[in-house]
């Protein structure tokens, strides 16, 4: 019996964790837009994504949209999509 509560209770530990979000984060003090492939950025950023951040390091960083012919990354915070 005690085998069955231990086996149920890491199947609920498994089920919320593989349930929780990745959150992108800015990993820079450089307030602006920069790419979510950049540096700057976690690795749960997506790829080609433009992103705003405000300043602070580890802070959520906020969607602006993807960039459909790809992400330039010009300077410390003045990424944009290319055209």
């Amino acid at each position: 019996m005690k085998f069955i509560t231990v086996a149920a209770t890491i199947a609920a530990f498994v089920a919320l964790a593989s349930s929780v979000d990745a959150v992108c984060t800015c990993l820079s003090k450089h307030a602006g837009k920069h790419c979510g492939q950049s540096t700057s950025m976690s690795w749960e950023c997506l790829y080609d994504y433009i992103y705003q951040c405000d300043g602070t390091v580890n802070s959520i960083a906020h969607e602006y949209g993807p960039c459909r012919k790809g992400c330039v990354s010009s300077g410390l915070s003045s990424s944009y999509c290319s055209t």
